[in-house]
């Protein structure tokens, strides 16, 4: 990146990345519903299963908590996860600023500043930007991208490969 180079324009293409390429991949889609949405937020499962079961459904303090004990560690673990990864600065910049805005969404409900129905709506919006911030940093992890094995080959298993061996003794 040279100096004069609009680093919005640099942020912009590297989200726009990260959010496009797993569109396709299997893999990725298995994971994060699995592991982020369903069994990472579990917390939030059994509260709103608990709150649903109540007779009185206001109480949303059990749900709250849950939501506010996962979307900072979503936040947070993915946005090291990118800056360990070693992003362009502008990313870096954006992940950090991404990260304090999220814990700010904390800070409300934490001291008790908001009635609940805000703060449910905060801890949605903060959920929102956890997510996002997971799939921006996973967006192009090898490990969540499906890859059949002529990819690694660069042609079929079955084709002769080319060169000659005929002057190799076995």
């Amino acid at each position: 990146m040279t100096p004069h180079t609009n680093s919005f324009k640099v942020l912009g293409s590297f989200i726009s990345s990260r959010l496009c390429t797993p569109l396709g991949h299997v893999s990725f889609w298995a994971y994060i519903i699995l592991a982020i949405v369903l069994f990472g937020a579990a917390g939030i499962w059994v509260e709103l299963v608990r709150l649903l079961l109540k007779a009185n459904a206001s109480e949303f303090e059990g749900i709250l908590t849950a939501i506010y004990t996962y979307f900072p560690a979503i936040a947070v673990g993915a946005a090291v996860q990118l800056i360990m990864d070693r992003p362009p600065k502008p990313v870096a910049s954006f992940t950090m600023v991404w990260v304090v805005f999220s814990l700010v969404l904390v800070i409300p409900y934490s001291v008790g500043l908001v009635q609940p129905d805000d703060a449910l709506r905060l801890g949605v919006v903060g959920s929102v930007m956890a997510f996002l911030m997971w799939w921006v940093a996973n967006g192009a992890n090898p490990s969540y991208l499906d890859s059949s094995p002529e990819d690694t080959l660069g042609a079929t298993p079955t084709s002769e490969p080319a060169g000659d061996t005929s002057n190799f003794t076995v």
